[in-house]
């Protein structure tokens, strides 16, 4: 299974996502 994998890459997806929104304020 690929399900750790597909883990990181969700969390990394949220922190990049966070990060952008904080630039924005």
């Amino acid at each position: 299974m690929t399900l750790d994998l597909y883990k990181e890459d969700y969390i990394e997806l949220i922190i990049f996502i966070w990060y952008m929104s904080c630039l924005r304020w």
